[in-house]
């Protein structure tokens, strides 16, 4: 997943000028620029990068997935308590609006359905897919349909469950109702089929229980026929996923028609919530970036790398660039607190930045942010942002940063130790639903001619210290 670099435009500009200092009300962590469009307004920030290719293998197409790294990281699995699970994800789609969980540019909310509406003889993917990641284990993903393509065609309509370029999903084509697998290597694998009835597949489910996948049918929603089950290990990880749905053409079809969606997860409110912030931990031991990172993005010449038990985020010289780990699922901030140990920052390089951040999306979010020597405490409210406070950093002084939920606003706080925190500052009001917060831990160079490149390292995240 990849972030435009917009921001740094602004950045340079200022050093540019002459000017030593920048324009603070200028500066923000770069906005979200993702293949699915936008976010929508007040909607769940970046998507899982983008939708892959169609279906003219014969297979439902993959997804381009973010670009994930590899297992483990300490810290870094999913919680064992039943929170941030597929079955969070709820929508009757009855708003008319795409805001929210989505990610689409081909969707339109109509008359309470999601609606794809197929071009006649021209290849084309539609879909709708999760801006957050979402853990599949012992859970499940549902949606209605309730109007299908032209079963006599090649157009298809799907469901699936994504993970970087690889998905598990149920589909119509050709008047067949399908369960199967695409790999990001480019297999594809029927694993089961048969004939479509408008009636009794009505409802499609895909669930993981026992370490079984189940993908399973229903002329109701309530009572489930299974079309196929196989063991869930040798596809890709659970934990981190995205879901996606919509409808292909090939090329070929006259009359491909429409695919209706609706009442994703039953439609109704879900009782389940974003895994607690205090969840979220990581000290960088391991040397590999842990799956809940996977939202992580680089722009430029820059590289986000575990190095010697720390993260160490390094831009090249003479370059603008950003770079940052940034979790795939939301977090829960609600009576907690995020903290992070800055070990090192590029304090002789005027063009070098780093930051700390929790977003709802890009325009909703609170930052700290060092830069040109200092420290800034930022929120932004959608077009409205405002510095809440602006000091000369002192890497003694302000060697750990934390973010606190205080019930009617955020605070800000610094540490010399990571045990006695002094508090900066406090937004006046709470700038956004933190109960579904997104990590970020970055840096960047505002690309200066003769800038050397830098380098800024951060440890122990949500791990506290003690005297």
């Amino acid at each position: 997943m990849a972030r435009a670099v917009g921001m740094l435009s602004l950045v340079a500009a200022t050093f540019a000028a002459g000017g030593c200092l920048i324009n603070w009300d200028d500066y923000e962590p770069l906005p979200i620029s993702n293949g699915a469009g936008g976010e929508g307004a007040g909607g769940d920030a970046p998507s899982n990068g983008g939708n892959g290719a169609g279906t003219s293998s014969g297979g439902s197409g993959g997804s381009g997935g973010t670009a994930h790294g590899g297992e483990g990281g300490s810290g870094g699995g999913p919680p064992t308590d039943a929170c941030g699970k597929t079955e969070l994800l709820t929508d009757d789609f009855s708003d008319g609006t795409m805001a929210g969980f989505w990610s689409s540019d081909t969707a339109a909310a109509t008359g309470g359905e999601i609606v794809f509406t197929l071009p006649i003889e021209t290849e084309s993917w539609s879909g709708l897919g999760t801006y957050r990641a979402f853990d599949f284990t012992d859970t499940f993903a549902s949606i209605e349909v309730p109007v299908m393509v032209d079963t006599s065609s090649t157009a298809e309509a799907f469901f699936s469950i994504v993970y970087e370029g690889s998905s598990l999903t149920i589909s119509e084509r050709n008047g067949d109702i399908r369960a199967s697998s695409y790999m990001s290597t480019g297999e594809w694998n029927l694993i089961a089929s048969k004939p479509y009835d408008p009636v009794e597949h009505r409802f499609w489910q895909i669930r993981e229980a026992a370490g079984m996948l189940y993908f399973e049918l229903s002329a109701d929603g309530a009572n489930w026929t299974e079309l196929e089950s196989v063991p869930s290990g040798g596809y890709f990880p659970l934990e981190y996923v995205h879901i996606e749905f919509g409808a292909t053409t090939e090329g070929t079809e006259m009359t491909p028609g429409e695919a209706h969606f609706d009442n994703l997860n039953g439609g109704t409110p879900s009782d389940m919530s974003w895994c607690p912030i205090e969840t979220l931990k990581d000290d960088f031991d391991d040397g590999t970036k842990a799956l809940v990172w996977s939202a992580s993005y680089a722009n430029g010449p820059c590289d986000a790398l575990e190095e010697n038990g720390e993260l160490v985020l390094r831009t090249s010289s003479g370059a603008s660039s950003e770079c940052a780990y940034m979790t795939g699922p939301a977090f829960d901030l609600s009576n907690g607190q995020l903290s992070v140990h800055v070990t090192e920052l590029a304090t002789n390089v005027e063009s070098h930045y780093a930051f700390l951040r929790i977003e709802e999306n890009s325009s909703h979010g609170v930052s700290i942010v060092f830069a040109d020597g200092q420290l800034r405490m930022k929120s932004e409210q959608g077009a409205g942002e405002d510095t809440v406070a602006l000091f000369v950093y002192d890497p003694a002084e302000h060697a750990y940063w934390r973010l606190s939920d205080q019930g009617t606003g955020i605070l800000f706080e610094t540490s010399s130790d990571g045990v006695n925190y002094v508090a900066v500052a406090t937004t006046d009001t709470m700038p956004f639903d933190i109960t579904r917060t997104v990590v970020m831990l970055g840096a960047g160079d505002a690309g200066m001619l003769l800038s050397p490149g830098s380098e800024a390292h951060m440890d122990d995240l949500n791990i506290a210290r003690t005297n």
